[in-house]
C-alpha cells in the first residue's frame, strides 16, 4: 500500500466509531472516557456528550458493580481481565437493565512500555442466555414430575421394608431416597437460577424458626452422610420473616459443600447467632480451603475453583452463586473466610423479623 493510500486517523477513528464491536478507551485513575464508539454508548443507553468524562460519573449505574475497579487493575498492573455472559446493570430508555455481555479489557502499551490507556471490547449475548436460561428452565420443569412419582415410590417400598423388618432392603432405600433428594435439590437449582436470569423468581414470604429449620437440615444430611460429624452449636430461639425453602436450599448447599470439600471424618460444625438486628448462620469446616484470588470470585455464576488436588469433585458453579441471590433477595449479606489448607467458614446474615 503506498503512503497516499494509508487512512487517516480520522478516517481509522469513522470506521471504529460504526463498527459493530463495542469499543472504549480510558486514560487516567479516573478512567477518563477517550473514546466510546456508538455499539458501546448503545450499552450504556448515553450519548456523546459523556466523552472526556469519568466512566463513574459518565455511567453512575455501574458504580457498585465490579467493572470499574477491574478497569483500574488492568491500568495499575497490565494484566487483562475478560469474562464471558457476565451481567452487568445499566440504564436502557430511563430504565435499569441486567444484560449480558462478553468483555475484554486490556492495557495499551507506548513503545517503552508503558501503560497509558485501557481498551475495552464487548459483546452483548443477553439473547443467547435467555434462550439458554429458557431451555434450562423447561427441562428442569419436565423432570420434576417423573422425580417427585420416583421418590413416592422409594418411600412407599422404605415403608414396606420396614414393616417386614428387612433392614438390608431398608438401607438400602434410604441411601436411593438421599440420592433422589440430591437429584429433586440439583433440579429445584436450575428451575431457580432460569428464574432468577429471567426475572421470574418469586419469594414465598412467612415467619419461621431458622434455628429449628437448621436442625432438620443438619438431620437431613446426617442421615445420608455417615462420613462428617457434623454439630449444632445451641443457640436461642431466632425467627426470621423469608422464603423458608429458598433459605433452606441456601443451608443445605453450604453443608452438601462442607462434605464434598472436607476429608472423612472432618468436622463440620454450624452456629446461628442473633445481634442486634441480625441474625449471623456459618458453617465452619475442615477442608481444602480457598486461594485469595478464589474467594473474590466463588459467588460468580458457573464459576468453579480450580482444585488441582481433587479435580474428580462433581459441581455446575451455581449452588454458591445462587445462594448469593436468595440472601441478597431478602435484603441480607453472604460471605466467606478461607485459608488454603485449612478449611473454610461461609456465612449468611438475615434481618430479624423484616
Amino acid at each position: 500500500m503506498s503512503q497516499s493510500t494509508l487512512l487517516s486517523n480520522d478516517q481509522i477513528l469513522e470506521i471504529l466509531t460504526v463498527s459493530p464491536v463495542a469499543l472504549a478507551i480510558y486514560t487516567t485513575e479516573d478512567l477518563l472516557i477517550q473514546l466510546a464508539n456508538d455499539a458501546m454508548l448503545g450499552f450504556w443507553g448515553k450519548d456523546r456528550a459523556i466523552i472526556g468524562n469519568p466512566l463513574g460519573e459518565a455511567v453512575p449505574e455501574l458504580v457498585g458493580q465490579p467493572f470499574i475497579e477491574m478497569l483500574r487493575s488492568v491500568l495499575l498492573t497490565g494484566n487483562t481481565e475478560s469474562g464471558k455472559a457476565v451481567p452487568a446493570e445499566t440504564r436502557i430508555n430511563d430504565k435499569l437493565q441486567v444484560r449480558y455481555y462478553d468483555f475484554e479489557y486490556k492495557a495499551l502499551r507506548n513503545s517503552d512500555g508503558e501503560i497509558y490507556a485501557v481498551m475495552h471490547t464487548a459483546n452483548e449475548v443477553t439473547d443467547k442466555m435467555q434462550n439458554k436460561y429458557d431451555f434450562i428452565g423447561m427441562v428442569s420443569h419436565e423432570l420434576k414430575t417423573p422425580v417427585t412419582s420416583l421418590t413416592g415410590y422409594l418411600q412407599l417400598l422404605q415403608r414396606m421394608a420396614k414393616n417386614k423388618s428387612d433392614d438390608f432392603t431398608e438401607g438400602i432405600l434410604v441411601k436411593a431416597n438421599g440420592q433422589l433428594k440430591k437429584m429433586t435439590s440439583m433440579i429445584n437449582g436450575f428451575l431457580n437460577i432460569s428464574r432468577l436470569e429471567s426475572g421470574k423468581i418469586q419469594l414465598i414470604k412467612q415467619d419461621f424458626r431458622l434455628d429449628e429449620l437448621i436442625v432438620e437440615l443438619i438431620d437431613d444430611v446426617s442421615s445420608i452422610v455417615t462420613t462428617h460429624q457434623l454439630t449444632f452449636v445451641e443457640s436461642n430461639e431466632v425467627s426470621v420473616n423469608g422464603d423458608r425453602d429458598k433459605i433452606g436450599s441456601v443451608i443445605s448447599n453450604l453443608l452438601n459443600n462442607a462434605v464434598k470439600y472436607s476429608p472423612n471424618k472432618a468436622k463440620i460444625e454450624v452456629a446461628c447467632q442473633a445481634n442486634g438486628g441480625w441474625v449471623q448462620v456459618s458453617i465452619k469446616d475442615e477442608g481444602i480451603g480457598l486461594d485469595n484470588a478464589d474467594i473474590d470470585r466463588v459467588f460468580q455464576r458457573f464459576y468453579r475453583a480450580e482444585n488441582k488436588d481433587n479435580p474428580n469433585i462433581s459441581g455446575f458453579g451455581i449452588g454458591l452463586y445462587l445462594s448469593s441471590e436468595i440472601i441478597q433477595h431478602h435484603n441480607g449479606g453472604i460471605w466467606v473466610d478461607s485459608e488454603k489448607g485449612k478449611g473454610s467458614t461461609f456465612y449468611f446474615k438475615l434481618p430479624l423479623n423484616s
